[in-house]
């Protein structure tokens, strides 16, 4: 089909040619199109126009600063996953536990929460449906929302489930990513998690397929040199998010690892985030639809403040000047 600004210029010279003097003597909508064309004309109508902007953001960044509704945001955040008395996390019993049917479990911790100084929880888990019944979280986030508690959502991407190194493979990945976005819409979710931990070889995704069998992980979509294909991936899973006026994210893990455990001998990075975050913002396709780094941060003898200053001197290196959000 011929795009939108060429076909309508197509359809306005054939309604002059139907239509003839009629055009001139009498308002246009009275010009009557041929049953033929009439569809193709609406579709050119609909498609030349614009989309609509995507809503304002409520979470956005100012330098290295994070701002909720245009204030200063210090995140004071808990990794919120209740495994309610008498429950076992699973595939069959589900692992969300923030609809309606767990009321009792959130219902109590939210207000505990609050009066701790909580503003913001990160879910790893949250589904729009569990064996075919739809599940409901609107209570939930305007309970959130009532206690002034953002929400942080994740949208988990499994190497043995999703498939990202195929397009029929991710065209099912963003459509399912599509799915929830619109259905778990609300307000006090101003952040999407894409994927977890990615870099983690045993995850399956960029990582040697010799070292990542010794950590017992799955077979390797991108090798370690597809760094970039990877989260180029991501990144375009990212802009959904953004779209929809949120903010977006994919979060690394920072740990210690022998070298032969490493990803890729041509990845020299023993598990170090900052040096992924700094090879990432390289290549604007892969991060630029995240609007901060987020880290799972497993360093106990070596973290402290210096590991802000060595995040900032390396990603400033590059141009980068994303906050830094320890996600775990």
């Amino acid at each position: 089909l011929p795009a939108a600004s060429e076909l309508s210029t197509r359809l306005a010279t054939r309604r002059r040619e139907v239509c003839g003097p009629a055009v001139k003597a009498m308002a246009a909508e009275n010009c009557r199109w041929p049953p033929r064309i009439a569809l193709l004309a609406a579709l050119a109508t609909a498609s030349a126009q614009a989309p609509p902007p995507p809503p304002a953001p409520r979470l956005t960044t100012s330098g290295r600063s994070l701002l909720l509704d245009g204030q200063p945001h210090l995140v004071r955040g808990v990794a919120y996953s209740p495994t309610p008395i008498g429950t076992r996390p699973s595939a069959s019993q589900g692992l969300d536990f923030f609809h309606d049917g767990y009321s009792h479990v959130w219902q109590r911790d939210i207000p505990r929460m609050a009066a701790m100084g909580v503003n913001t929880i990160r879910l790893y888990t949250i589904e729009t449906e569990h064996d075919g019944v739809a599940l409901d979280h609107t209570a939930f986030f305007d309970a959130c929302a009532a206690h002034n508690i953002s929400v942080f959502a994740s949208f988990e991407l499994l190497s043995a489930v999703h498939r990202l190194d195929t397009e029929i493979g991710f065209t099912l990945v963003n459509a399912d990513l599509i799915k929830k976005l619109t259905i778990l819409n609300h307000p006090a979710v101003v952040l999407w998690f894409v994927g977890n931990e990615l870099n983690l070889p045993s995850t399956g995704w960029a990582c040697n397929v010799t070292r990542a069998e010794k950590l017992e992980g799955d077979a390797c979509q991108f090798g370690g040199a597809e760094l970039h294909d990877l989260y180029g991936r991501v990144n375009e899973l990212c802009a959904q998010v953004v779209q929809r006026g949120k903010m977006c994210a994919s979060p690394l893990a920072d740990f210690s690892l022998p070298e032969e455990y490493q990803p890729d001998a041509s990845i020299s990075r023993n598990g170090n985030a900052i040096d992924w975050w700094r090879e990432l913002e390289t290549v604007a396709s892969s991060s630029s639809n995240m609007g901060i780094h987020a880290g799972n941060i497993y360093r106990p003898l070596k973290f402290s403040k210096d590991y802000f200053y060595h995040y900032a001197g390396e990603t400033e290196a590059v141009g980068d000047v994303k906050p830094l959000l320890i996600s775990e």
